[in-house]
């Protein structure tokens, strides 16, 4: 009964207010993942167990092992970096009897937590007691009913949620199947998590006459004596270079420039730096470094800040 389903989706994002949890998994570390399920066929063969989820064998499958097609049933997993796609199959995979017989997921919902992994000492050879303290978003999709491979790619905005989070929890549980011809057991043989390298890329704005700096959908500055300009946003979508004019109702006047880290969504202050520098900044990219190109009062002349190194 194993599927490898990488999902196509149709989805509908809910993102969640921030629910307290507070639940301990015991979960297990192997095939290179965290992870642990809420059932499973015949507990005690191992046959069906979620090990074979990972295993890249399209011949194995977890099937869930409650009565009942497994409505509710979920897998639960830990990731951490910035996770591109999911990549599943469906059902079971084995053959083309395998994958009528038994049911296949149709929909499901994905959830992120914020966890708190154990102390030392705790972690037994077998578990590891892993807390989800916090729901974080969610979103809904469904998969298509075959057995060829079927990606899940979050929305951006689900993936924003995360993106301060080195490692998380993630739970995927079904909501619904595509009933089998022969079994009430529901199938799944593949998943995989595909993690992104790259920064997740946020859009910086200004709004409302210039007064506010927003990120994304977040305002993350505001001020009513200050009027904030973005001349310039390096290639990589990390730092933004602002000038900062006094709001006088008579006209703008140059007054200073701010650093801006889009990543973190704060002002870099002038102190963050080793030595003492005014405007005007500039971003400036040289073998592959970007630098913060500056005046130092110090040694009265241009000089090249590794942006790398700003505390």
């Amino acid at each position: 009964m194993k599927a490898l389903f990488y999902m196509s989706f149709f989805f509908c994002t809910q993102l969640s207010l921030a629910k307290d949890v507070d639940h301990i998994e015991n979960m297990i570390d192997s095939h290179g993942q965290i992870y642990s399920v809420s059932s499973q066929l015949d507990s005690s063969l191992e046959k069906y167990g979620p090990h074979n989820l990972f295993d890249d064998d399209n011949s194995t499958a977890w099937v869930e092992g409650v009565k009942g097609p497994g409505i509710n049933e979920s897998i639960k997993l830990i990731i951490q970096g910035n996770l591109k796609k999911f990549e599943v199959i469906n059902g079971y995979a084995k053959s083309s009897k395998t994958f009528s017989n038994n049911n296949r997921i149709k929909e499901i919902k994905i959830t992120a937590y914020k966890i708190v992994m154990p102390r030392d000492g705790m972690v037994s050879e077998r578990y590891t007691p892993i807390t989800f303290k916090q729901e974080i978003a969610s979103f809904s999709t469904t998969l298509r009913d075959t057995k060829t491979p079927q990606s899940i790619t979050p929305t951006p905005s689900w993936i924003r949620k995360l993106n301060h989070e080195n490692k998380y929890g993630v739970e995927i549980e079904i909501l619904s199947i595509y009933k089998g011809a022969k079994f009430d057991d529901t199938c799944l043989t593949q998943l995989k998590t595909v993690i992104n390298s790259a920064p997740i890329r946020k859009k910086i704005t200004v709004k409302n006459d210039d007064s506010e700096v927003w990120v994304d959908d977040q305002r993350v500055l505001k001020s009513d004596e200050v009027i904030y300009q973005l001349i310039e946003v390096d290639n990589s979508g990390q730092w933004a270079i602002f000038i900062l004019m006094a709001n006088t109702g008579i006209g703008r006047m140059e007054t200073s420039y701010m650093l801006f880290s889009i990543e973190k969504e704060i002002p870099i202050n002038p102190s963050a730096f080793d030595t003492e520098i005014s405007g005007p900044y500039g971003l400036k990219t040289k073998s592959g470094v970007l630098y913060l190109e500056a005046y130092s009062t110090r040694s009265q002349k241009i000089i090249l800040i590794d942006l790398k190194e700003v505390k």
